[in-house]
């Protein structure tokens, strides 16, 4: 489908992912970046908060500010590490080269 975007957690950049390649894509490793701010265990990490900054990045519908404003507001534990997931997510998105 013309226009349509994915956001992969994955570990590899978009450019390995040549099934989605009529779209945008961009990869972001938030699986690494939960666990490097221990946002849950290495067989279950809790990427939600990761997904969200590169999200945020990738979509430009909302901007960082607002995210770490609402993870801020609506999480109450480990919002520090929930912050730096954001915002490390936020600055490795990876984008795939435009065609």
């Amino acid at each position: 489908m013309p226009g349509c975007s994915v956001l992969l957690n994955a570990p590899g950049g978009p450019e390995e992912l040549e099934q989605f390649g009529a779209f945008r894509t961009a990869t972001v490793d938030a699986s690494s970046i939960a666990l490097r701010h221990r946002l849950g265990q290495p067989a279950n990490p809790i990427v939600n908060t990761a997904i969200l900054g590169a999200f945020a990045r990738f979509s430009a519908v909302v901007a960082l500010d607002s995210v770490i404003k609402a993870v801020l507001e609506l999480i109450k534990r480990k919002q520090d590490a929930n912050v730096a997931a954001v915002r490390a997510s936020y600055d490795s998105l990876r984008l795939a080269a435009e065609a």
